[in-house]
């Protein structure tokens, strides 16, 4: 279940990622109210606005001790900088790919996530941003600025200890059968895990 609201997000356009916007008591009382998912070309003061954007969200939370929460980020256009409570949490550009961040040990009764995104307007004959279709087409003619949130933002409560990555490769050798599996667990303690598996 996502403990995080997708209505009422704070949204300003900035000209620099300002670490004054990560605080809490910050006064973002003007600054446009938007609902996650969004695209700059669906606000009228904003829809041809290419470069940086400060997106900020309040939020209680009731933190369980014997609990882990995750943030989810699945999908942001395009370069994102990431804060919780003033906490710098990391930079990425995951367009529709989702990132994933525990952040049990930053999170407190009352807080603030802050989020800067950067959608730059880029040259035509030097483009670092693969967005596809989405902007920067040379066969088709842009209308409006695709640069907001592609997808849910939320929090998840999850068990302390947790599986966050499978991956599983099948292999055909020597007409016999292989899986190859990566597994990645989080553990906020050193622990022995058992783990039993079944392939139906």
């Amino acid at each position: 279940m996502n403990l995080l609201s997708a209505k009422n997000w704070k949204l300003s356009r900035v000209t620099n990622f300002d670490d004054n916007l990560t605080q809490y008591n910050f006064d973002d009382s003007n600054w446009i109210k938007v609902n996650i998912p969004f695209q700059l070309k669906s606000i009228e003061s904003l829809q041809d606005y290419y470069g940086k954007i400060c997106l900020r969200k309040k939020f209680d939370l009731n933190v369980k001790p014997d609990k882990s929460y995750l943030l989810v980020l699945n999908g942001i256009f395009y370069y994102a900088k990431l804060f919780l409570n003033s906490h710098y949490l990391g930079s990425y550009d995951c367009y529709f790919y989702p990132w994933v961040i525990d952040i049990t040990k930053f999170l407190q009764s009352k807080n603030i996530i802050t989020l800067f995104i950067d959608f730059p307007l880029e040259n035509k004959g030097k483009k670092e941003m693969i967005v596809g279709i989405f902007s920067h087409w040379d066969c088709l003619e842009q209308y409006g600025s695709v640069c907001g949130v592609s997808n849910s933002i939320e929090i998840i409560e999850k068990e302390n200890t947790y599986i966050y990555e499978f991956n599983a490769i099948p292999q055909i050798k020597n007409d016999n059968g292989l899986l190859h599996a990566n597994l990645n667990i989080f553990s906020p303690i050193k622990q022995k895990i058992n783990l039993d598996f079944s392939i139906i």
